[in-house]
């Protein structure tokens, strides 16, 4: 089953805070792209992004285009609202997917 790319990113009610060790992720977000934290040196994944590399400690970081495409292990459904905790009516249901995956 294929439901293409994200077409939603949370709404002026949804405030994220970022931090320097996220900012990128979220700026890519904003125009629609994929990316992830990459050690600038020993090339290891590291999400959510942090100031160090858990393997070599190193601070270098890379901000790779990811392909979007992957396996997903499990998802779950959120029908209520964020900003509220309310749920959504019937009608007007706007349930997120949280997905964990593995990327190639």
């Amino acid at each position: 089953m294929s439901y293409g790319p994200a077409r939603v990113l949370p709404g002026e009610g949804i405030k994220i805070t970022t931090n320097p060790d996220t900012e990128a992720f979220w700026e890519a977000a904003k125009e629609k792209r994929l990316t992830a934290c990459q050690c600038g040196d020993c090339g290891h994944f590291r999400m959510p992004p942090s100031p160090y590399c858990p393997k070599c400690q190193s601070t270098q970081k890379a901000w790779p285009d990811l392909p979007g495409t992957g396996t997903i292990f499990s998802y779950a459904i959120c029908s209520k609202n964020p900003a509220t905790g309310s749920r959504s009516s019937p009608r007007r249901w706007t349930g997120r997917r949280i997905a964990v995956t593995s990327l190639p």
